[in-house]
Protein backbone atom coordinates (compact mmCIF):
# COMPACT_ATOMS: atom_id res chain seq x y z
CA UNK A 1 0.00 0.00 0.00
CA UNK A 2 0.92 3.10 -0.92
CA UNK A 3 2.11 5.67 2.48
CA UNK A 4 0.21 8.25 3.92
CA UNK A 5 0.87 11.81 3.56
CA UNK A 6 1.48 13.98 6.49
CA UNK A 7 1.42 17.69 4.56
CA UNK A 8 1.01 19.33 8.12
CA UNK A 9 3.75 17.20 9.59
CA UNK A 10 6.29 17.55 7.04
CA UNK A 11 8.89 20.17 7.04
CA UNK A 12 8.54 23.33 4.95
CA UNK A 13 11.15 22.77 2.24
CA UNK A 14 12.55 25.98 0.42
CA UNK A 15 16.30 25.58 -0.43
CA UNK A 16 16.46 28.89 -1.36
CA UNK A 17 16.63 29.75 2.09
CA UNK A 18 19.29 27.60 3.44
CA UNK A 19 22.91 29.87 4.10
CA UNK A 20 25.52 28.77 2.00
CA UNK A 21 23.86 26.04 0.44
CA UNK A 22 23.71 25.98 -4.10
CA UNK A 23 19.72 25.09 -4.46
CA UNK A 24 20.90 22.89 -7.18
CA UNK A 25 22.06 20.74 -4.61
CA UNK A 26 18.89 20.12 -3.16
CA UNK A 27 17.40 16.55 -4.10
CA UNK A 28 14.04 14.62 -3.26
CA UNK A 29 13.63 10.99 -4.14
CA UNK A 30 11.00 8.30 -3.47
CA UNK A 31 12.69 4.89 -2.60
CA UNK A 32 11.60 1.62 -2.12
CA UNK A 33 12.08 0.58 1.35
CA UNK A 34 13.31 -2.66 3.10
CA UNK A 35 13.36 -1.49 6.52
CA UNK A 36 12.41 -4.26 8.80
CA UNK A 37 10.35 -2.06 11.01
CA UNK A 38 8.55 -0.61 8.12
CA UNK A 39 7.63 -4.38 7.06
CA UNK A 40 6.20 -4.61 10.76
CA UNK A 41 4.30 -1.73 10.72
CA UNK A 42 2.63 -2.69 6.87
CA UNK A 43 2.64 1.39 6.37
CA UNK A 44 4.35 2.25 3.49
CA UNK A 45 6.12 0.55 0.69
CA UNK A 46 8.25 3.59 0.09
CA UNK A 47 9.72 6.43 1.56
CA UNK A 48 10.52 10.04 0.51
CA UNK A 49 14.45 10.88 0.86
CA UNK A 50 15.83 14.64 0.59
CA UNK A 51 19.72 14.61 -0.32
CA UNK A 52 22.32 16.64 -1.45
CA UNK A 53 24.08 16.43 -4.37
CA UNK A 54 26.86 18.42 -6.76
CA UNK A 55 26.81 16.04 -9.70
CA UNK A 56 24.43 18.59 -11.64
CA UNK A 57 26.65 21.50 -11.10
CA UNK A 58 29.53 18.95 -11.96
CA UNK A 59 28.14 17.94 -15.32
CA UNK A 60 27.02 21.73 -15.64
CA UNK A 61 30.63 22.90 -15.72
CA UNK A 62 31.64 19.66 -17.61
CA UNK A 63 33.24 18.00 -15.18
CA UNK A 64 33.47 14.03 -14.96
CA UNK A 65 33.97 13.39 -11.18
CA UNK A 66 36.92 10.86 -10.22
CA UNK A 67 34.81 9.07 -7.48
CA UNK A 68 31.71 9.69 -4.84
CA UNK A 69 32.46 10.77 -1.49
CA UNK A 70 28.65 9.42 0.61
CA UNK A 71 27.91 11.62 3.25
CA UNK A 72 26.13 10.78 6.45
CA UNK A 73 25.30 12.96 9.39
CA UNK A 74 24.03 12.05 12.92
CA UNK A 75 21.84 13.92 15.45
CA UNK A 76 20.39 16.37 15.11
CA UNK A 77 22.04 17.56 12.42
CA UNK A 78 20.87 16.82 8.58
CA UNK A 79 22.94 16.96 5.36
CA UNK A 80 23.83 20.54 5.51
CA UNK A 81 26.85 19.61 7.45
CA UNK A 82 27.95 18.90 4.35
CA UNK A 83 27.99 21.91 2.55
CA UNK A 84 32.02 23.02 2.09
CA UNK A 85 32.17 19.18 1.03
CA UNK A 86 29.95 19.72 -2.14
CA UNK A 87 31.70 22.47 -3.09
CA UNK A 88 34.59 21.64 -2.68
CA UNK A 89 34.25 18.68 -4.60
CA UNK A 90 33.32 21.16 -8.02
CA UNK A 91 36.72 21.44 -9.04
CA UNK A 92 39.12 20.91 -11.89
CA UNK A 93 41.35 19.23 -10.57
CA UNK A 94 40.21 16.64 -7.66
CA UNK A 95 36.47 16.92 -9.10
CA UNK A 96 34.65 14.65 -6.79
CA UNK A 97 30.42 13.72 -6.20
CA UNK A 98 29.32 14.23 -3.17
CA UNK A 99 26.43 12.79 -1.85
CA UNK A 100 24.94 13.91 1.34
CA UNK A 101 21.85 12.21 2.25
CA UNK A 102 19.29 13.24 5.09
CA UNK A 103 18.48 10.15 7.00
CA UNK A 104 14.46 9.27 7.51
CA UNK A 105 12.86 11.59 10.19
CA UNK A 106 15.43 13.75 9.82
CA UNK A 107 16.18 16.58 7.71
CA UNK A 108 14.36 16.71 4.77
CA UNK A 109 13.71 13.59 4.67
CA UNK A 110 10.21 12.08 4.93
CA UNK A 111 8.62 11.95 8.78
CA UNK A 112 6.99 8.57 9.19
CA UNK A 113 5.33 9.14 11.99
CA UNK A 114 5.22 5.37 12.91
CA UNK A 115 2.58 4.10 15.11
CA UNK A 116 4.42 1.00 17.02
CA UNK A 117 4.11 0.93 20.60
CA UNK A 118 7.42 0.56 22.27
CA UNK A 119 9.47 0.31 18.92
CA UNK A 120 11.92 3.41 17.18
CA UNK A 121 13.77 3.23 14.22
CA UNK A 122 16.97 1.73 14.91
CA UNK A 123 20.71 1.08 13.99
CA UNK A 124 19.76 -2.14 11.80
CA UNK A 125 16.63 0.04 10.11
CA UNK A 126 18.71 2.86 9.30
CA UNK A 127 21.72 0.28 7.87
CA UNK A 128 18.79 -0.76 5.75
CA UNK A 129 18.04 2.76 4.81
CA UNK A 130 20.91 3.74 3.59
CA UNK A 131 21.48 0.31 1.53
CA UNK A 132 17.78 1.39 -0.47
CA UNK A 133 19.02 4.69 -0.95
CA UNK A 134 22.16 3.44 -2.40
CA UNK A 135 20.48 0.73 -4.36
CA UNK A 136 17.88 3.50 -5.87
CA UNK A 137 20.48 5.96 -6.90
CA UNK A 138 22.87 3.33 -8.55
CA UNK A 139 25.09 4.29 -6.05
CA UNK A 140 25.12 0.03 -5.72
CA UNK A 141 26.64 -0.25 -9.33
CA UNK A 142 29.91 2.28 -9.57
CA UNK A 143 32.83 1.26 -10.80
CA UNK A 144 34.54 4.61 -9.75
CA UNK A 145 35.94 5.06 -6.03
CA UNK A 146 32.80 5.31 -3.33
CA UNK A 147 34.17 7.00 -0.04
CA UNK A 148 32.25 7.02 3.11
CA UNK A 149 32.01 10.38 5.18
CA UNK A 150 30.41 10.33 8.71
CA UNK A 151 29.73 12.22 11.96
CA UNK A 152 27.86 11.28 14.91
CA UNK A 153 25.56 8.48 15.15
CA UNK A 154 26.19 8.16 10.74
CA UNK A 155 29.46 6.75 11.83
CA UNK A 156 27.78 3.51 12.65
CA UNK A 157 25.00 4.03 10.36
CA UNK A 158 27.72 4.11 7.14
CA UNK A 159 30.00 1.55 8.76
CA UNK A 160 27.26 -0.82 8.92
CA UNK A 161 25.94 0.28 5.59
CA UNK A 162 30.17 -0.17 4.72
CA UNK A 163 30.09 -4.25 5.88
CA UNK A 164 27.36 -4.55 3.34
CA UNK A 165 29.20 -3.23 0.82
CA UNK A 166 32.70 -4.19 0.51
CA UNK A 167 32.92 -4.64 -3.16
CA UNK A 168 32.28 -0.80 -3.84
CA UNK A 169 33.91 0.29 -0.36
CA UNK A 170 37.17 2.42 -1.29
CA UNK A 171 37.88 4.38 1.67
CA UNK A 172 36.73 5.59 5.33
CA UNK A 173 36.41 9.58 6.24
CA UNK A 174 35.19 9.63 10.09
CA UNK A 175 34.71 13.16 12.33
CA UNK A 176 33.55 12.98 15.80
CA UNK A 177 32.30 9.78 15.91
CA UNK A 178 32.32 6.57 18.08
CA UNK A 179 31.75 2.50 16.67
CA UNK A 180 31.85 0.99 20.29
CA UNK A 181 30.80 1.54 23.98
CA UNK A 182 31.85 -1.47 26.47
CA UNK A 183 29.60 -0.49 29.05
CA UNK A 184 32.44 -0.45 31.89
CA UNK A 185 32.75 3.39 31.57
CA UNK A 186 29.79 5.79 31.77
CA UNK A 187 28.64 7.26 28.93
CA UNK A 188 29.40 11.09 28.46
CA UNK A 189 27.43 13.49 30.72
CA UNK A 190 25.37 14.84 28.31
CA UNK A 191 23.77 11.89 26.33
CA UNK A 192 23.04 10.67 30.09
CA UNK A 193 21.42 14.09 30.86
CA UNK A 194 19.96 13.50 27.26
CA UNK A 195 18.33 10.14 27.68
CA UNK A 196 17.28 10.94 31.57
CA UNK A 197 14.63 13.86 29.85
CA UNK A 198 14.06 11.99 26.77
CA UNK A 199 10.89 12.70 25.47
CA UNK A 200 11.05 16.84 26.71
CA UNK A 201 14.64 17.55 25.52
CA UNK A 202 14.40 15.89 22.34
CA UNK A 203 10.83 16.15 21.28
CA UNK A 204 8.60 18.52 23.46
CA UNK A 205 11.38 20.83 23.39
CA UNK A 206 14.56 22.28 21.24
CA UNK A 207 16.59 21.05 24.26
CA UNK A 208 19.13 18.90 22.70
CA UNK A 209 19.00 20.72 19.40
CA UNK A 210 20.76 23.66 21.15
CA UNK A 211 22.53 22.03 23.09
CA UNK A 212 24.32 20.22 20.15
CA UNK A 213 24.42 23.78 18.18
CA UNK A 214 26.08 25.61 21.41
CA UNK A 215 29.06 23.22 21.21
CA UNK A 216 30.40 25.38 18.25
CA UNK A 217 33.56 27.21 18.92
CA UNK A 218 33.30 29.38 15.61
CA UNK A 219 30.36 31.34 13.69
CA UNK A 220 30.50 28.46 11.44
CA UNK A 221 31.80 27.96 7.61
CA UNK A 222 29.80 31.12 6.27
CA UNK A 223 30.08 31.11 1.97
CA UNK A 224 32.28 33.15 0.89
CA UNK A 225 30.48 36.59 -1.10
CA UNK A 226 28.78 35.81 -4.44
CA UNK A 227 28.52 32.17 -4.16
CA UNK A 228 25.16 30.41 -4.21
CA UNK A 229 23.78 30.85 -0.64
CA UNK A 230 25.24 33.96 0.21
CA UNK A 231 22.61 36.19 -0.82
CA UNK A 232 21.37 38.22 2.37
CA UNK A 233 18.06 36.64 2.61
CA UNK A 234 19.73 32.87 2.33
CA UNK A 235 21.87 34.21 5.37
CA UNK A 236 19.18 35.63 7.23
CA UNK A 237 17.75 31.70 7.17
CA UNK A 238 14.22 30.55 7.59
CA UNK A 239 12.30 32.22 9.71
CA UNK A 240 8.36 30.25 10.18
CA UNK A 241 7.83 28.57 12.89
CA UNK A 242 11.33 29.14 14.64
CA UNK A 243 11.32 28.54 18.23
CA UNK A 244 13.74 30.70 20.47
CA UNK A 245 16.68 28.99 21.25
CA UNK A 246 17.51 27.94 24.71
CA UNK A 247 20.81 28.20 25.03
CA UNK A 248 23.34 30.72 24.19
CA UNK A 249 25.14 30.23 20.52
CA UNK A 250 28.06 31.61 18.76
CA UNK A 251 26.79 30.46 14.89
CA UNK A 252 26.40 32.97 12.67
CA UNK A 253 22.47 33.39 12.87
CA UNK A 254 21.84 32.43 9.33
CA UNK A 255 23.34 29.05 9.98
CA UNK A 256 22.08 28.44 13.40
CA UNK A 257 18.32 28.79 11.57
CA UNK A 258 19.02 26.50 8.48
CA UNK A 259 20.15 23.50 10.94
CA UNK A 260 16.76 24.18 13.08
CA UNK A 261 14.37 24.97 10.32
CA UNK A 262 13.64 21.01 9.98
CA UNK A 263 13.20 20.63 13.91
CA UNK A 264 10.84 23.28 14.07
CA UNK A 265 7.80 21.90 15.42
CA UNK A 266 7.62 18.77 17.64
CA UNK A 267 6.26 16.47 14.86
CA UNK A 268 10.04 16.85 12.86
CA UNK A 269 11.81 16.15 15.92
CA UNK A 270 10.27 12.35 16.72
CA UNK A 271 13.80 11.19 14.73
CA UNK A 272 16.02 13.16 17.20
CA UNK A 273 14.02 11.70 20.09
CA UNK A 274 14.01 8.04 18.32
CA UNK A 275 18.08 8.73 17.71
CA UNK A 276 18.62 8.89 21.32
CA UNK A 277 16.41 6.39 22.27
CA UNK A 278 18.25 3.99 20.23
CA UNK A 279 21.89 4.56 21.60
CA UNK A 280 23.23 1.45 22.45
CA UNK A 281 23.73 1.91 26.09
CA UNK A 282 23.93 -1.88 27.00
CA UNK A 283 22.83 -5.15 25.83
CA UNK A 284 19.42 -5.08 26.56
CA UNK A 285 18.85 -2.14 23.83
CA UNK A 286 18.14 -3.49 20.52
CA UNK A 287 20.91 -1.92 18.64
CA UNK A 288 23.80 -3.15 21.08
CA UNK A 289 24.51 -6.52 19.24
CA UNK A 290 24.94 -4.67 15.80
CA UNK A 291 27.14 -2.07 17.44
CA UNK A 292 29.13 -5.07 18.31
CA UNK A 293 29.06 -6.78 15.08
CA UNK A 294 29.91 -3.46 12.96
CA UNK A 295 33.06 -2.58 15.92
CA UNK A 296 34.67 -5.66 15.07
CA UNK A 297 33.77 -5.95 11.28
CA UNK A 298 35.44 -3.22 10.60
CA UNK A 299 38.85 -4.57 11.58
CA UNK A 300 38.90 -6.19 8.13
CA UNK A 301 38.72 -3.17 6.20
CA UNK A 302 41.63 -2.53 4.69
CA UNK A 303 40.83 0.42 2.69
CA UNK A 304 42.51 3.72 3.16
CA UNK A 305 40.93 6.01 6.27
CA UNK A 306 41.25 9.46 7.65
CA UNK A 307 40.01 10.68 10.77
CA UNK A 308 39.14 14.42 12.09
CA UNK A 309 38.30 15.12 15.28
CA UNK A 310 37.97 18.16 17.54
CA UNK A 311 39.05 16.81 20.79
CA UNK A 312 37.32 19.59 22.93
CA UNK A 313 33.92 17.24 22.33
CA UNK A 314 32.69 16.49 25.39
CA UNK A 315 30.15 13.33 23.87
CA UNK A 316 32.31 11.98 21.21
CA UNK A 317 35.88 11.83 23.46
CA UNK A 318 39.14 10.97 23.05
CA UNK A 319 38.80 7.41 24.33
CA UNK A 320 36.46 7.19 21.01
CA UNK A 321 38.90 7.81 18.69
CA UNK A 322 41.80 5.81 20.42
CA UNK A 323 39.39 3.12 19.82
CA UNK A 324 38.58 3.66 16.01
CA UNK A 325 42.73 3.68 15.86
CA UNK A 326 43.29 0.64 17.15
CA UNK A 327 40.39 -0.86 15.09
CA UNK A 328 41.39 0.72 11.76
CA UNK A 329 45.68 1.15 12.56
CA UNK A 330 45.99 2.58 9.09
CA UNK A 331 44.38 5.43 9.36
CA UNK A 332 45.49 8.93 9.09
CA UNK A 333 44.51 10.82 12.17
CA UNK A 334 44.23 14.95 12.04
CA UNK A 335 43.28 16.29 15.44
CA UNK A 336 42.18 19.61 15.91
CA UNK A 337 42.74 20.79 19.68
CA UNK A 338 40.35 24.12 19.63
CA UNK A 339 37.42 22.21 17.75
CA UNK A 340 34.20 20.65 19.58
CA UNK A 341 32.34 18.54 18.38
CA UNK A 342 30.70 20.09 15.04
CA UNK A 343 34.53 20.20 13.47
CA UNK A 344 32.87 21.08 10.39
CA UNK A 345 31.46 24.08 11.83
CA UNK A 346 34.76 25.32 13.74
CA UNK A 347 37.46 24.53 11.08
CA UNK A 348 38.11 23.38 7.37
CA UNK A 349 37.78 20.07 7.19
CA UNK A 350 37.25 20.35 3.14
CA UNK A 351 40.42 20.70 2.62
CA UNK A 352 42.25 18.19 4.28
CA UNK A 353 39.75 15.95 2.74
CA UNK A 354 40.09 16.61 -0.87
CA UNK A 355 44.01 17.02 0.03
CA UNK A 356 43.72 12.99 1.19
CA UNK A 357 41.58 11.89 -1.59
CA UNK A 358 44.19 13.10 -4.30
CA UNK A 359 46.49 11.05 -2.34
CA UNK A 360 44.76 7.90 -2.22
CA UNK A 361 42.69 8.33 -5.79
CA UNK A 362 45.13 10.71 -7.68
CA UNK A 363 44.27 14.07 -9.15
CA UNK A 364 43.60 15.42 -12.73
CA UNK A 365 46.20 16.81 -14.87
CA UNK A 366 44.86 18.35 -18.10
CA UNK A 367 41.36 16.54 -17.64
CA UNK A 368 43.76 12.71 -17.35
CA UNK A 369 43.69 10.89 -14.30
CA UNK A 370 47.65 10.79 -12.26
CA UNK A 371 48.70 8.57 -10.51
CA UNK A 372 48.07 8.62 -6.71
CA UNK A 373 50.92 10.38 -5.06
CA UNK A 374 50.83 8.98 -1.27
CA UNK A 375 53.18 11.36 0.17
CA UNK A 376 53.57 9.21 3.47
CA UNK A 377 53.98 5.86 1.64
CA UNK A 378 56.72 7.44 -0.44
CA UNK A 379 58.46 9.36 2.74
CA UNK A 380 58.71 5.45 4.64
CA UNK A 381 60.07 3.67 1.13
CA UNK A 382 63.08 6.84 0.91
CA UNK A 383 63.21 6.01 4.77
CA UNK A 384 63.66 2.17 4.17
CA UNK A 385 65.84 3.36 1.20
CA UNK A 386 68.45 5.61 3.33
CA UNK A 387 68.61 3.05 6.17
CA UNK A 388 69.95 0.79 3.88
CA UNK A 389 72.25 3.18 2.54
CA UNK A 390 73.62 3.74 6.37
CA UNK A 391 73.97 -0.10 6.87
CA UNK A 392 75.98 -0.69 3.51
CA UNK A 393 73.42 -3.07 2.31
CA UNK A 394 72.04 -2.60 -1.43
CA UNK A 395 68.84 -0.80 -1.79
CA UNK A 396 65.94 -3.26 -2.71
CA UNK A 397 64.69 -1.60 -6.28
CA UNK A 398 61.61 -3.42 -7.96
CA UNK A 399 63.38 -5.23 -10.49
CA UNK A 400 65.93 -6.95 -7.60
CA UNK A 401 65.54 -10.59 -6.81
CA UNK A 402 66.20 -12.98 -4.19
CA UNK A 403 69.98 -13.43 -5.50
Amino acid sequence: MRHLNFPKTQPTYNPQEWTGVDPRYSHRLEVPTTAPIEARANQAQARRWHYLDNLPVLQQQGLESIGTVLCVHGNPTWSYLWRTVLDAGVNTENPWRVVAVDQIDMGYSERTHLDLEGERRSLEDRIADLGDFTRETGLDETKQPLVILAHDWGGLVSLGWALEHKSILSGVMLTNTAVYHDGIERIPAPLRLALSVHELGTKDSTAFLDVTLGLAQNRGRLPDPGTPGAAEAALAGPTVHQPRALYPYKLDEGIRRTYRAPYAHPAWREGIRNFVGDIPTGADIPSYEHMVRIAEGIRELKVPAFFQWGTKDPVFQRRYLFDLMRRMPQAKVHRYEKASHLLAEDYDIATPIFSWLGQNFGVLAEGTLQEPVNAEAAHRKARQELDHLHRGDTPITPDSGPY
